[in-house]
């Protein structure tokens, strides 16, 4: 090998102190002659990439090379000398490598000193090798220049390896993943639904006990004035006919309300054709006595209403959410003539369900958080689902949208549902 007239460039103190908590960078040097063993690693002695020094494998022929790339399989370079042992050995390692055990990685530099025995159009056209030269060319600085770009090359290779191996585990385990995303989110979300249904529950039996109390006190009122009679040996025929007739009014009325009620909490697994005044008007109903102790002016005309193939309960449960939210802020701020007006109208392909109250709307910063989870203006006593749930049910079961704003000295909730 020549000696090169510009100095040879090595790593300095600080590089060498980097590099000594990194693994190196394995070289093998596959040649017969010791003296090319030696000077390889004199002149790239001090050598670093990225940090990283060499190590040197040393092979003195072929069969000890193949040993060696398959104890190394991580090598970066491999400086293999045509002609050892035999005339092709060189060429049979590069084969071995290729071919054999699969190593596309390493990187592989002939190196001969009979050039014109084995013409480098041929070999290189016939191996998968990355350079061929002759030792006579290769000068301390063409050394050094080859090792770095043969080392870069490998780095980029085996990064791109890495790459692609991350990117097709990814894609192999994202079905995966979205699935058991998709049934966490789901779980959480059945779980506020239920959290939500179990509030509106307790709500409804309060309500229930409130419906039942005046029917069942006139039940007994009546009851009590039959058996006075009895008592009093002043039976009438007529008047207990009356009174008879009254109690099964009543016992109607309880009827009619346990079936409201037993609607409700019924799952809605099938969507039915249904008027959205008849479900605004089963919502009225069952608030009807905390509306009427509020004295709140409910003003709704059905005239612009419509039929829709929606799910019943569901859309019951938002319109129970809001005109209760209403009813409660109504009574909390003893409104002198406390309203709730609901208004339905068409708009281009959607039915526009409009309820507002003139309680004094909703603070501006709270006005764009009133549908997120837990989020309640009600202090300890809200739960902060009712409102989260009516955008979950909107949106996710029956195919609309809902919007809160403020109006005309109260809050609005504007529900817009598809015609088909």
């Amino acid at each position: 090998m020549q000696n090169s007239k510009k100095p040879i460039e090595f790593a300095n103190k600080s590089e060498k102190i980097a590099s000594s908590s990194k693994a190196p960078f394995k070289i093998m040097v596959a040649d017969d002659e010791e003296e090319i063993h030696s000077i390889t690693s004199f002149v790239l002695n001090g050598f670093t990439y990225m940090g990283r020094e060499l190590q040197f494998l040393n092979a003195y022929s072929g069969e000890d090379a193949k040993k060696l790339i398959v104890e190394h399989p991580d090598t970066a370079l491999i400086l293999l000398d045509v002609i050892m042992e035999d005339d092709d050995s060189g060429l049979q390692v590069a084969k071995y490598i290729r071919d054999e055990i699969k190593n596309k990685f390493v990187r592989i530099v002939l190196r001969t000193g009979q050039a014109g025995y084995f013409p480098e159009k041929e070999i290189i056209a016939k191996f998968d090798i990355n350079d061929y030269k002759e030792k006579t060319e290769l000068t301390a600085t063409k050394l050094f220049t080859l090792t770095y770009s043969s080392i870069r090359s490998y780095v980029a290779l085996v990064n791109e390896s890495t790459a692609k191996e991350q990117l097709a585990d990814i894609n192999k385990n994202l079905a995966q993943m979205v699935s058991d995303k998709t049934a966490e989110l789901k779980e959480q979300h059945n779980i506020m639904m239920q959290q939500s249904r179990r509030a509106a529950m307790a709500e409804m039996l309060g309500m229930i006990a409130h419906q039942w109390r005046q029917p069942l006190s006139t039940i007994s009122a009546i009851a009590g004035n039959v058996s006075i009679a009895l008592a009093l040996d002043e039976f009438d025929q007529d008047s207990v006919a009356d009174s008879m007739t009254k109690i099964s009014d009543h016992a109607k009325k309880l009827s009619l309300t346990i079936d409201s009620f037993r609607s409700y909490f019924k799952p809605g697994a099938q969507k039915e054709t249904v008027s959205v005044s008849t479900v605004i008007s089963d919502t009225l109903s069952l608030l009807q006595h905390v509306t009427d102790k509020d004295k709140i002016d409910i003003i709704y005309d059905p005239e612009n209403t419509i039929s829709l193939k929606i799910y019943r309960n569901e859309l019951l449960q938002v319109f129970l959410n809001i005109v209760k939210n209403a009813q409660e802020e109504l009574g909390r701020l003893h409104i002198e003539k406390p309203k709730i007006i609901i208004s339905e109208s068409k708009e281009k392909n959607r039915h526009k369900i409009i309820i507002c109250d003139n309680a004094g709307g909703v603070d501006d910063e709270n006005l764009f958080k009133i549908f997120e989870p837990y989020f309640s203006t009600k202090s300890k006593n809200g739960s902060g689902l009712g409102l989260y749930m009516c955008k979950t049910i909107v949106e996710d079961y029956l195919n609309g949208k809902i919007v809160g704003y403020n109006r005309d000295g109260g809050a609005c909730f504007e529900i817009l549902l598809p015609l088909k």
